[in-house]
């Protein structure tokens, strides 16, 4: 949200300055906001997690599962190539077939390899965007590349979102697991002491009969 709005407002901000010192047609208003609003916040959603969470979170799950996670990337390359970039596919709506990926690199990775994927498949659909291939091609450059921006910014708010649920939900399983690891140590702990102060206490009588 904080990305939407804050993209929004240097929209405003850019495109009245543009129009008042008369570089840009108040008539053309609309238009020129929404490009440019869409490029920011697509940036917003793709490349500000991608950077953020690399510096910020530990590389483990990729150390656990480094073939998986090649494998992974494999398959988001060869479907954005697929989607976008085969010449054969490129009449037909198959976006959808990018959800898929996302989906797995949530559930068994994290945010950070979500991140990775959604910015790898929009390289690809922006490439071949402009080279005049791929399901999002319109009339006009500016045209294609909005509704390209549109639907990867789209997928990224879904699959981010998706992400941090899965891995807060394994952080607390993970918690409980040691809560109740710790309960079981401090039972046997205790247990351990009951059991040395019933000993201490038969010999000590035993001692004091004789």
């Amino acid at each position: 949200l904080a990305g939407l709005l804050s993209t929004a407002t240097s929209a405003t901000i850019g495109v009245t300055m543009l129009a008042v010192t008369g570089e840009a047609a108040w008539s053309s208003f609309g238009s020129i906001w929404l490009t440019w609003w869409l490029g920011d916040a697509a940036g917003a959603l793709i490349v500000a997690p991608l950077l953020v969470l690399w510096a910020t979170t530990r590389i483990g799950t990729l150390r656990e599962r480094p073939f998986e996670a090649l494998l992974l990337f494999c398959v988001v390359a060869a479907t954005g190539s697929l989607v976008f970039a085969h010449p054969a596919l490129r009449h037909y709506p198959l976006p959808f077939l990018c959800i898929p990926p996302l989906i797995w690199a949530a559930f068994r990775f994290g945010q950070r390899e979500v991140a990775t994927s959604v910015a790898v498949l929009a390289t690809i659909a922006t490439w071949a965007t402009v080279r005049g291939t791929g399901p999002f091609v319109m009339g006009s450059d500016n045209e294609s590349l909005l509704v390209l921006q549109a639907f990867m910014g789209t997928i990224a708010a879904l699959t981010l979102p998706v992400a941090a649920l899965v891995w807060e939900r394994k952080a607390i399983e993970q918690e409980r697991s040691s809560l109740l690891r710790l309960e079981r140590a401090a039972r046997a702990e205790a247990e351990a002491a009951n059991r040395a102060k019933d000993d201490f206490i038969a010999m000590l009588s035993h001692e004091l009969r004789n």
